[in-house]
């Protein structure tokens, strides 16, 4: 365990703060705009042109109150994994292992990459799995073998997703529909369950068939509120219903196998207990596995709605932006928790001793050191990252800029150079962001603001060299996602 908290500390100092991580900050800490308004638009444009620093975008999610600067953050994020790391270790009452704390689980959790990958960026995903662990929390001291304990997990399974949905933006009528959704359809299963000796009862108490039910269940509502809801992030279910499940179905597989069972070496685990979870029955076990099937089901939609939104308004194909937002199955780490406590519940099968589980667990540790090193020792840097703070330093207040930057990322990337340029607002500068397309007219008609000009990497454009001069150029940090590139930014500026 100590060497994954040096881990983290190193992916702390070596990694850029994260695109989304940004974002949030800016609608924390700019006092020009009201509540969490991001003061330089949209975050989310069908048009470049749409853009502009006058009409401030709006953020719904949950900002934490110690949300202050770029230290505080990654600490968040890292506290948020270490409590994971100590829950996971935490051994239950119930069980028959030695001692009230095993270092395994715990130590898989933090030499994680995809935890590293989180500290260092600063995201909140272990906090989110902190707050998906309330639900399985009660099976550290109970495995739900009574009613009253049945009916207690499911009021703190409820009580976690209304937190999980608040946390990310979900409106309060939809969080709390959710809530009494959850706390109606588990009060109900426990009261027709119980005691229940017939073929309805085996069928309720078969973890299995109630998971896969539960996650149909929950991939058909989505399809619902997405097709007669007005949720603005499934809208798009409606507009490109293939492609949403095509994405849908990626994104569970891949959040799934890459993520969970490699990201956080868990499958030699699954592959232990094979066998011995396809004979698995009772109530506990199947409401941890249909608690752990609806959040993925709902995680897997989301982000199979996050990409073919993206994807829609960045003009590029479904599966270039998977690529490009493949990091966003970290967001199926709120199962991780579920998931070891599943793990935890059955010992390995007599065709797979202990001593072999450990060995697998040794090689697939032993398959992620480099990327754990990379992670740790070189970090993720932002392009943006390094123009914001140049630009920082040569502008003075009630400046204005153009970027020019393809669709993709534009307006994450724009919020990563505010945070260097005007965090606060206070020294009111605004930046407007357009296409390469679209650049040269808005250059035309806005000459008031056409002293700086930001070209983003991939953005084929040069201003007119009578007009403008090449004041400083510079290429593209290597990064674990995109690898080396000889692309570069550059800054033009009206000689003065």
């Amino acid at each position: 365990m100590a060497l994954g908290i040096l881990l983290h500390a190193l992916s702390m100092m070596n990694s850029d703060l994260g695109l989304d991580a940004h974002v949030r900050l800016n609608a924390a800490m700019d006092e020009t705009a009201t509540g969490q308004d991001l003061a330089w638009g949209n975050l989310r444009v069908e048009d470049s042109t749409r853009q502009t620093p006058d009409d401030p975008g709006e953020y719904n999610g949950y900002i934490p109150p110690w949300f202050a600067s770029e230290t505080s953050v990654k600490i968040s994020a890292f506290a948020g994994v270490l409590g994971v790391a100590l829950l996971a270790g935490a051994v239950p009452k119930w069980s028959t292992q030695p001692g009230r704390f095993d270092p395994t689980p715990a130590a898989l959790v933090l030499l994680s990459p995809i935890f590293l990958f989180v500290s260092g960026r600063g995201y909140d995903e272990g906090l989110l799995a902190l707050i998906a662990g309330l639900g399985v929390i009660g099976f550290l001291f109970n495995q739900g073998a009574q009613r009253h304990e049945r009916l207690l997990h499911v009021l703190m399974m409820a009580t976690a997703v209304l937190l999980l949905l608040g946390w990310k933006g979900f409106g309060m009528m939809f969080c709390l529909g959710a809530w009494a959704l959850t706390l109606v359809v588990g009060f109900v299963w426990v009261m027709i369950e119980d005691g229940r000796t017939d073929r309805i009862g085996a069928w309720l108490r078969h973890p299995w068939k109630m998971g896969a039910l539960a996650a149909v269940l929950v991939l058909l509502a989505v399809f619902v509120v997405g097709f007669f809801g007005d949720v603005p992030t499934f809208r798009i279910v409606r507009e490109r219903p293939l492609a949403y499940a095509v994405a849908t179905l990626t994104a569970a597989a891949h959040a799934s196998i890459v993520f969970l069972l490699v990201g956080f070496m868990l499958w030699p685990m699954v592959v232990a207990r094979w066998s011995s979870f396809s004979a698995w029955r009772g109530p506990g076990p199947t409401m941890v596995v249909v608690y752990a099937s609806v959040l993925l089901a709902g995680i897997s939609s989301y982000i199979g709605a996050l990409w073919t939104l993206e994807a829609s308004l960045w003009n590029r194909s479904l599966p270039e932006t998977m690529l490009v937002l493949g990091n966003n199955g970290r967001y199926a780490t709120a199962i991780l928790l579920p998931l070891i406590t599943l793990l935890r519940w059955i010992q390995p099968s007599n065709a797979s001793p202990k001593g072999k589980e450990d060995r697998n667990i040794g090689f697939a540790a032993a398959a992620l050191v480099p990327l754990m090193l990379f992670i740790a020792l070189f970090g993720q840097q932002l392009w943006s990252d390094d123009a914001g703070a140049w630009l920082a330093d040569i502008t003075e207040e009630d400046e204005c800029f153009l970027m020019v930057a393809p669709e993709t990322l534009a307006m994450h990337h724009l919020y990563v150079i505010k945070s260097h340029m005007d965090l606060t607002g206070e020294r009111d500068i605004d930046a407007y962001w357009r296409t390469p397309e679209q650049a040269q007219p808005w250059l035309d008609g806005h000459p008031a603001c056409d002293g700086l000009i930001l070209v983003a990497p991939g953005a084929a454009f040069t201003p007119n060299t009578a007009e403008y001069t090449l004041i400083h150029t510079e290429d593209v940090p290597f990064t674990m996602s995109g690898g080396a590139s000889d692309e570069g930014w550059q800054v033009y500026a009206r000689p003065t």
